[in-house]
């Protein structure tokens, strides 16, 4: 094989195996919102998060919601809620009054998740 042809190769292979690290939203809260509505009680999440920043020090675009029926922590057994842009809040209004919930929020952008 070419020597030049093989230097190509091995360069390009690189360039698409390394990605940019990502970090997480810090310091998410969220907050029980309750209001009555044609005489029914309704119940909305409200999550805020500071935003991420990529390698360049700009904000990330997307977020991505993940919510759990229930209390844990482990991603694995999340499941995505919802996605937002440019934006770092977000209502879930898909709430029952007395269950318990558990979220994270990633941050993204078009090609990285953070975990």
């Amino acid at each position: 094989m070419n020597p030049f042809f093989r230097t190509i190769l091995l360069l390009f292979a690189l360039v698409f195996t390394v990605k940019a690290q990502i970090n997480s939203p810090q310091n998410l809260t969220a907050e029980t919102v309750k209001y009555q509505i044609d005489g029914f009680t309704k119940v909305v999440v409200s999550l805020n998060w500071d935003e991420s920043l990529d390698e360049n020090s700009d904000p990330l675009p997307v977020y991505n919601i993940y919510r759990y029926e229930g209390s844990s922590s482990n991603p694995e057994e999340f499941e995505m809620l919802s996605s937002v842009i440019w934006r770092n809040s977000f209502f879930d209004n898909t709430v029952n009054i007395g269950e318990t919930y558990s979220y994270y929020v990633s941050a993204s952008d078009s090609e990285n998740e953070s975990g």
